[in-house]
């Protein structure tokens, strides 16, 4: 496998936590999102804020992990088989 495949697939899988972080850092504080969820209330509307990622950070983190070890997993493979042989 060649050293840039290796980077590549580390690369992928430390971008999860990067998508993961990004999602929560959008997100307003529980204490906003209870007093926009409580004037959505009182103009008869449903609730509207949310404390928690929408699902595409996950889809797209869940990817990019997948694809992370897709190009990992050749040299993973190997590196288990050279392990199972005994040396001599």
């Amino acid at each position: 496998m060649s050293p840039a495949r290796k980077i590549f697939g580390i690369i992928l899988i430390i971008a999860r936590p990067a998508v993961i972080l990004a999602g929560y850092s959008n997100l307003p504080s529980a204490s906003v999102c209870n007093t926009i969820n409580g004037m959505n209330r009182q103009l008869g509307l449903a609730s509207s804020c949310r404390t928690t990622p929408a699902p595409g950070y996950w889809v797209v983190a869940v990817i990019l992990v997948l694809a992370g070890l897709a190009f990992l997993a050749p040299w993973w493979l190997r590196w288990l088989a050279d392990k199972s042989t005994p040396e001599r």
